[in-house]
Formats: structure tokens, C-alpha cells, sequence
């Protein structure tokens, strides 16, 4: 009966307000601040620029492999023009692996237009990728035909997500009726085009020459020396362990 009698007196006592109030001393409030804020932009560059490679590389590895056996199921053919591709139940593996990694630029570009400018700048992003894989779209014909491959789709990226960060910085003033239709249909519309057409007439063909002339300058070593070939790729894949350079 107490502790009912003392647990009714303490509810009629809050009730009241008629408690007693206890403060601390020397409390100090501390500033949370946004990482963010205290990123150099070289880090910034660096992290969007590993949300690509992190998003690309299922593809190179899931696709990779699927090649890797086809080579060895079909390696009696080794040497040929269609190594990979004689037998048949190697030409299945090949084929599907090739697919896999059709999609590697297009996802790398995309995936750094997306850190940068988030949801909108995806597709965006995709079609600047997806454009660098192609040898013909450039309005300047480039050299043997060659992509921009790698490091244009990885520009693309780049130039998708501040691409949009612009757009959104355009369009922030109109009415907040049109918000909707601004992910949907503004960013986009006017994001693709924009971005295709900075591919067509300036990015692809200077990185399509890039691109080719550092493949052809690879190749070239073969006939210099097999050690100084592996030395420098063995290098390019050692340079920082894994990161965007060894990409």
C-alpha cells in the first residue's frame, strides 16, 4: 500500500509541475559538422570518381571470367582468329561475357554523374558512356575508327553530373509547381542533349586518339621487348594498388 500511496503521490506531483528540476554545470554543446565541408577537391574528384569503378567492376570481373573460360574450353584453338570462339559451347560463354562487358563504360559514367549530381544525373551519365564506346560518334572521323573507350567515358561522367548540377542551379527559380517534372522531364531532356552533344563535337574524338594511341603504342612493345611490356603493365597495375589509375 505504501508504494502505491508514494507512486499515486509522485503522478499528482508532476501533474503539478511540483518536481524538482535538476540542471548541469558546464555544459557545452558541440558542432557536428558536415564531413563533406572539410573534403579537399581532390577528394571529392577521388570519390566520385571510385563510385564509378566500384559500380563498373562487377561487370569487368563477372564478365572477364565468363571470357577467361571460353579461352581455356576452346584452347586447342589457341592462336586463330576466333580463338574464343571455335567451339561452340565456348563461343555461348564468350558471347555472354562480351555483353557483360558492354555495359562497363556506360555503368562507369553513369555511377560518376550519379555521385555528383545524384538520381538525375544517371541517365544522363549512361549515355555519355555509352557513347564513348562507340567508334562513329564523333563528328570528326578519328583514327582507325577508335573509341574514346575508358578515359571518355570516364570525362562523360564527369561532365554529366556538373552538367546537371548546372541545370539545377537554372532552374531552381521557377515555380514549385514544375518540381515534379524537373527528374522526369527537364533534367534529361535538356541533360542528354547537352551531354550528347559535347560528346559528338568535342569529347570523342580527342580521347578516341588518346585511346588509340596509347593501344597501339602498347601493342607496338610486343615487338620490342616482352620484358618491358610486362614491366609497364605490371606497373600501371601496381601504381596505387587497385585505384582509379590502375582502372
Amino acid at each position: 500500500d505504501l508504494v502505491i500511496d508514494n507512486s499515486i503521490k509522485n503522478k499528482l506531483e508532476s501533474l503539478k509541475n511540483d518536481v524538482p528540476i535538476y540542471k548541469g554545470n558546464n555544459i557545452q554543446e558541440e558542432k557536428v559538422e558536415n564531413k563533406d565541408y572539410k573534403e579537399n577537391q581532390f577528394r571529392q574528384i577521388y570519390k566520385h570518381l571510385m563510385n564509378g569503378v566500384s559500380h563498373m567492376l562487377p561487370f569487368v570481373i563477372g564478365g572477364g571470367i565468363l571470357i577467361a573460360i571460353a579461352f581455356l574450353i576452346d584452347a586447342k584453338n589457341a592462336g586463330s582468329p576466333d580463338f574464343g570462339s571455335v567451339n561452340e559451347v565456348a563461343k555461348i560463354f564468350k558471347t555472354i561475357g562480351g555483353y557483360a562487358f558492354n555495359f562497363m563504360l556506360p555503368v562507369l559514367a553513369a555511377y560518376i554523374a550519379s555521385s555528383i549530381a545524384d538520381r538525375p544525373g544517371l541517365a544522363v551519365g549512361f549515355v555519355g558512356g555509352y557513347m564513348a564506346t562507340l567508334p562513329n560518334a564523333s563528328f570528326v572521323t578519328t583514327v582507325d575508327n577508335a573509341s574514346a573507350g575508358f578515359l571518355g567515358a570516364l570525362v562523360a561522367g564527369f561532365v554529366s553530373g556538373y552538367v546537371i548540377l548546372g541545370l539545377k542551379y537554372i532552374t531552381k527559380k521557377l515555380p514549385k509547381s514544375l518540381d515534379g517534372i524537373k527528374p522526369t522531364l527537364i533534367y534529361p531532356l535538356f541533360g542528354i542533349l547537352i551531354v550528347g552533344l559535347l560528346m559528338f563535337f568535342v569529347i570523342n574524338a580527342p580521347f578516341a586518339f588518346i585511346n588509340n594511341f596509347i593501344s597501339n603504342g602498347l601493342n607496338s612493345l610486343n615487338d620490342v621487348s616482352i620484358v618491358l611490356l610486362g614491366t609497364i603493365l605490371a606497373g600501371m597495375m601496381a601504381i596505387d594498388m587497385g585505384g582509379p589509375i590502375n582502372k
